[in-house]
């Protein structure tokens, strides 16, 4: 079993250096077509150095640590992975034979080294699915040689790739196994590389505060041990949690660091990446030209990169940069640039496949014990007296009549058993056409998911733009009817919380429809008031879902406001969906228009209500999923009074803080309950 994954190896050829014409002499350098010319002089002359101790020894063990010393210290990508290889193969050989007890547990040991060597490779080339089934095998290993060292750094590679899959959960719980054993071992830089991971997923799940903790942790263990690729990424990572939580001088500092630190290095992925963290710091300290100086110099480096991830982050910095300067054409082609390589980047499969090799881990762990307890009940079998034997054969022919007599009985049967398997033959065709269609649909669903997260304003220009606040947004099904909206008119920002005419698709296909006319009726329709937008807005939705001639009741309920954070203005406007504000300790409720944005019986023009707005304020929209969602003890509808009773106790607590809290009430309550609607509420601190 421990050998079925080796030829996956298979993925990769070995040829790929046919391109270069000074190809090496296989006897001294082993391997098929390796191009010199890959190798620099430095890496050319360890390689020779490791390759004559090899030839020069009789020793198996000498030979397999010559090879391994090439792997472990010349980082051409080119290079490495096939000398791991040749070992691969050789330690397979080697294990083949029976060996004593000494000297198999070094060969294991090698082994689940070059094991996870190649998960290392297939995870760097983009190969989810592969690496994580090497990096499985070479944990069983480790596990059966207690080999506590080596599992912690495989538990943070898993860590890693679950990370990046965005299983938060199964990522913190592998890195928090790898740094309980890196403690154990004392491998104080190797926690520093996890203690690093873990702020990484902190920050993803915006525990600021948390992530300050442990990047800090891993910062120190890397200025100690002077690792430079290692702090350069702390910095960057002490940067964007600083950035995030508005200690805008400290997060420059630490940028700059970063910064500096990838220069020296050269470190192209780590100065794209740092360019994009600097650019949306310097945005939101409103330096344009310095943002825009920042997003073109990482765009230029993540083209040279090919790296799409960097690209998109570059470009979204650029986005609402042309934004801001008015240049539109410019928007237009990095938001496009954008949505482009968040696309190519997009891998469910990668995700399911983790998943699957995650299960078959634990079922073939719950094998082996099934192996050992079978093998404990046949030599338990074998202690049975002489006669227990007999008893055994007079059992033995009983079943045997019987089982003639069931022969017979068969035999009639059989008619029966053929018009069975036509059926089942009939269900099968049909069950493999009703498959086909469901796949059918959820691509169709999963592109329209990308639509619609397309037409959403992204999270940081949510941030930049609102400053302290949260977007909770919960869609019921993979698409939603309900959406948030954000645009910038000179000094008011515009924003809102909208519900559409059904959930599912049918929703998103109506909120892409509303979204765009709240737009249009910004930018091109010249609204003078909140009020005024959204009579407009309701004129260009009616109008586009009445082009086919037919009645259509389709429309929205939104909650809408206009904010001039310099005068501390707010305009609102709602329908059906109210505005609360929260001022000391009291919530002051605003009561919505009775009347949809779309068509309805008594249709009357808007109200605008202008406020007055206070330091501290706190501002939340929603729309109703939230209040309407069935559950607690006796399965009733949370409702809007308790609500508003958690927005008063968590009054003095950040915004990031509330979101959490808000996020816990709505899942504690539906526990074992089907969400009912789409969720989305936005909370905003003046």
């Amino acid at each position: 079993m421990l050998y079925c994954l080796f030829t996956l190896s298979g993925f990769i050829s070995l040829n790929v250096f046919s391109q270069a014409p000074n190809y090496a002499p296989k006897e001294f350098y082993l391997i098929d077509s390796l191009d010199l010319n890959l190798l620099s002089a430095e890496d050319k002359y360890f390689v020779d150095s490791c390759l004559t101790l090899y030839h020069a020894s009789a020793h198996d063990t000498v030979k397999i640590q010559a090879i391994m010393t090439i792997v472990d210290n010349v980082w051409n990508n080119d290079v490495w992975p096939v000398y791991n290889r040749y070992v691969l193969n050789r330690l397979v050989n080697s294990l083949s034979h029976n060996a004593g007890n000494t000297e198999t547990r070094f060969w294991k040991k090698k082994l689940a080294e070059t094991i996870n060597n190649e998960g290392y490779y297939y995870r760097s080339i983009g190969n989810v699915p592969v690496a994580l089934q090497y990096y499985h095998e070479s944990l069983k290993l480790l596990e059966e040689l207690h080999d506590t060292l080596n599992m912690g750094i495989l538990y943070n590679n898993l860590g890693v790739i679950y990370q990046h899959q965005r299983s938060f959960n199964k990522a913190l719980e592998y890195h928090f196994k790898s740094l309980e054993l890196k403690s154990q071992t004392r491998d104080s830089l190797g926690m520093a590389h996890t203690n690093n991971n873990i702020g990484v997923i902190y920050t993803l799940q915006d525990s600021m505060a948390l992530s300050l903790t442990y990047f800090q942790r891993s910062l120190a263990d890397f200025l100690k041990y002077n690792d430079p690729t290692g702090f350069a990424r702390s910095y960057y990572n002490l940067g964007n949690s600083y950035r995030h939580l508005d200690s805008l001088d400290k997060s420059k500092a630490y940028y700059l660091k970063s910064l500096e630190s990838y220069e020296a290095l050269r470190h192209n992925e780590g100065i794209s990446l740092t360019c994009s963290g600097l650019g949306l710091l310097e945005l939101k300290m409103g330096n344009i030209l310095e943002a825009k100086k920042y997003g073109e110099y990482g765009l230029n480096v993540a083209f040279k990169l090919g790296n799409p991830e960097n690209i998109a982050s570059n470009a979204s910095l650029l986005y609402q940069v042309s934004k801001r300067e008015g240049d539109w054409k410019t928007a237009l082609e990095m938001r496009n640039l954008e949505i482009q390589m968040r696309d190519s980047v997009l891998n469910t499969k990668s995700i399911q496949q983790s998943a699957d090799t995650e299960a078959k881990y634990q079922y073939e762990k719950q094998q082996a014990i099934k192996d050992i307890e079978h093998r404990a009940e046949i030599e338990k079998q074998q202690s049975i007296s002489e006669s227990d034997k007999k008893r055994q054969n007079t059992v033995i022919i009983a079943v045997s009549a019987g089982f003639v007599v069931v022969v017979i009985f068969a035999f009639f049967l059989n008619n029966r058993i053929r018009v069975t398997r036509k059926q089942k033959k009939i269900i099968e065709e049909q069950k493999h056409e009703v498959e086909e269609k469901n796949k059918e649909i959820l691509d169709s669903i999963r592109y329209a998911k990308r639509i619609q997260n397309a037409i959403l304003p992204s999270m940081e220009a949510m941030q930049n733009e609102l400053k302290k606040g949260f977007v909770l947004y919960k869609p019921k099904d993979v698409v939603a009817g309900d959406f948030y909206w954000l645009e910038k008119i000179d000094s008011r920002v515009y924003f809102a919380a909208a519900d559409c005419t059904g959930h599912g698709v049918p929703g998103a296909m109506v909120s892409v429809v509303c979204s765009n006319a709240l737009s249009k009726a910004l930018l091109e329709e010249n609204a003078n008031s909140t009020g005024d937008l959204l009579d407009k807005t309701r004129d260009i939705v009616i109008g586009r879902l009445a082009k086919s001639g037919e009645e259509m009741k389709d429309g929205m309920d939104i909650s809408l406001c206009a904010i001039d954070f310099e005068k501390m203005e707010l305009q609102w406007s709602g329908a059906n969906n109210p505005l609360w504000i929260v001022r000391e300790n009291e919530l002051i409720e605003y009561k919505a228009d009775k009347q949809p944005v779309g068509v309805h019986s008594a249709m009357k023009n808007f109200t605008t209500h202008q406020i007055q707005l206070l330091k501290g304020d706190k501002i939340y929209l929603m729309t109703d999923g939230f209040q309407d969602q069935f559950g607690g003890a006796q399965g009733k509808k949370f409702k809007a009074a308790q609500l508003k009773e958690i927005l008063l106790q968590c009054k003095n607590e950040d915004m990031n803080r509330q979101k959490v809290k808000l996020e816990n009430a709505f899942e504690n309550w539906k526990k074992g309950i089907e969400q009912i609607d789409d969720v989305c509420m936005i909370g905003v601190e003046i």
